[in-house]
């Protein structure tokens, strides 16, 4: 029956997608495009409220300023709405974004970014939900070039990684027909780590990019970010330094904060984080992205935070690693409100800034 169900959804599918394509957003494949190299992620546009929704002359300006491409983070709330016309609005609009971003020489990681909502299922009911939405995303897709758009299959789900594993593996074998020619994205569990992504054997899916995120030490990039559920304001701090240094350490100092400055956290130590995923990735000749990285910066020094940055980029790129910051705008964006670019961002992630407003 699982099966009768997968193939009427995929005949349905496959006869909507062109009536869709056929919007006034035209593709122009006017620009060449050489894989993943460097990114930013565009949060909070299709993630969840579209609090920052971009123009054109924005996306020029990021491919001006240096990125070959975008991920953006798509909620599957967008692809659940059960108004049929008001959902094809949506993916229309969807449709559109991707083709501006493609249109101003920008490759695109669509990334499905649940909420906390959608990721506390059962893994037996999560499977065929992401399957379902993957299948709609069809719709949008229709008609633009597959080798400038990326698929991320689920962003940090909330299983272990040895569970979600098994069902990652399952989702590409579902979705490999209906997207022959994309490169899926697929990561290693909660959060994207790479020490669990060493743990792991690739699938056999040759057409897969396995992604990490970078937030090491949290203690730095994450300082005094309330979301988190180690959060105490007491431990907060008005200038956390990297490299870290025991002179900016005190004997009031929390047990987090003397462990951070204990940590003797430089390019070094970074460097040997990595050190386990840079010999898998060697090992098994796997293709290897780190899509998200980056610091929160109401704490932290601007200065350290743009050495931390450098240092990171530095060390992927050494790797062989693409990499794309997190995020182009909010609290640990490269712009300001009006669109203007921090100086010391663009210095440490070698850019160029001159980006358009």
């Amino acid at each position: 029956m699982t099966r009768f169900v997968s193939l009427f959804l995929l005949l349905i599918f496959a006869f909507s997608a062109p009536a869709l394509a056929q919007t006034s957003c035209a593709y122009h494949p006017s620009h060449s495009f050489a894989g993943l190299k460097r990114g930013i992620n565009l949060s909070r546009w299709w993630q969840a409220d579209r609090q920052y929704v971009l123009d054109e002359d924005e996306t020029v300006g990021l491919r001006a300023a240096g990125f070959n491409f975008i991920r953006l983070p798509l909620s599957p709330s967008w692809l659940e709405i059960e108004d049929a016309d008001e959902q094809k609005e949506r993916l229309e609009a969807l449709r559109c974004d991707l083709v501006m971003l493609l249109n101003s020489g920008l490759s695109v990681v669509l990334d499905l970014h649940a909420p906390e909502s959608f990721k506390r299922q059962d893994p037996e009911e999560l499977l065929p939900r992401l399957q379902a939405v993957w299948q709609k995303l069809q719709l949008a897709l229709a008609g633009l070039p597959p080798q400038q758009v990326f698929l991320e299959l689920y962003n940090e789900p909330r299983l272990t990684a040895t569970t979600w594993w098994v069902l990652q593996g399952k989702l590409i074998k579902a979705l490999r027909p209906v997207y022959p020619r994309h490169t899926f994205i697929a990561s290693a569990g909660p959060d994207n780590g790479a020490w669990a992504l060493s743990q792991m054997k690739p699938y056999g899916d040759k057409n897969v990019i396995y992604d990490i995120h970078f937030y090491t030490p949290m203690f730095l990039t994450h300082h005094g970010a309330e979301w988190r559920p180690d959060y105490d304001r007491r431990e907060k701090f008005d200038q956390i330094v990297y490299p870290a240094s025991k002179k900016f350490a005190t004997p009031d100092d929390s047990d987090k904060m003397q462990n951070y400055v204990a940590g003797d956290w430089n390019h070094q130590r970074l460097a040997a984080s990595l050190k386990k995923l840079r010999a898998w990735k060697k090992r098994y000749g796997a293709r290897v992205a780190c899509l998200e990285f980056g610091v929160y910066a109401l704490y932290v020094d601007p200065q350290s935070r743009d050495h931390w940055l450098h240092d990171v980029r530095m060390i992927l790129e050494e790797a062989g690693i693409p990499w794309a910051l997190w995020e182009y705008r909010g609290g640990f964006g490269l712009a300001d409100a009006d669109g203007g670019l921090d100086e010391g961002m663009v210095k440490a992630l070698d850019l160029r800034n001159n980006h358009t407003p």
